[in-house]
């Protein structure tokens, strides 16, 4: 067969480097679009501004180096503050029992704005509570953001990962076969 020493010194060749770089650019391709539809999900389900959820989340790209490459995602789960929701405006009369704070699309019913000690602008609330009276206003995201970040991983990896994989190995041939020439 003509050329089969050829073939067979690109495919050994494959097997190193252009595999493991294929395989860690898939790898961060697919930890991105996790990310965007992790957030994306969220925001919609909690009524959040995608742009203040995207501060939460760290990307660590994987390496080509390693073995098999990891991307790391590292998501901060603390609840969200009412004040990063949106402007804020008072319908009614403020000071008045039947204003309603407006924060973003959220309407937030006894609540209050306040410059605290700590230099920030909060959204507060009054509560029953015997010691701590006021509070602030935050919504919670911590089991939105968990159970989203695990199931589109868990979907990409099963569905896109095969067919993202063999396209790039594919475009990696593509390369070597070029530089070869």
């Amino acid at each position: 067969m003509k050329g089969e020493d050829k073939l067979r010194a690109i495919l050994t060749d494959l097997g190193g480097k252009e595999l493991a770089r294929a395989s860690a650019q898939v790898v961060n391709r697919l930890a991105a679009k996790a990310i965007t539809r992790s957030l994306r999900r969220v925001a919609r389900e909690k009524r959040l501004p995608v742009r203040r959820l995207k501060r939460r989340v760290r990307l660590t790209q994987a390496k080509a180096n390693t073995e098999w490459p990891q991307a790391r995602i590292r998501v901060y789960r603390g609840d969200f503050p009412a004040i990063n929701l949106g402007t804020a405006r008072i319908l009614g009369i403020p000071g008045r029992r039947d204003s309603v704070l407006h924060v973003g699309h959220h309407s937030l019913p006894g609540a209050f704005i306040q410059y605290l000690k700590t230099g920030r602008w909060q959204v507060l609330r009054r509560d029953g509570r015997a010691r701590m009276p006021i509070h602030v206003v935050k919504i919670p995201v911590k089991d939105a953001l968990t159970t989203a970040f695990r199931e589109e991983t868990q979907r990409l990896w099963q569905d896109n990962l095969p067919q993202a994989l063999q396209q790039a190995m594919a475009r990696q041939l593509q390369l070597l076969l070029r530089r070869q020439r």
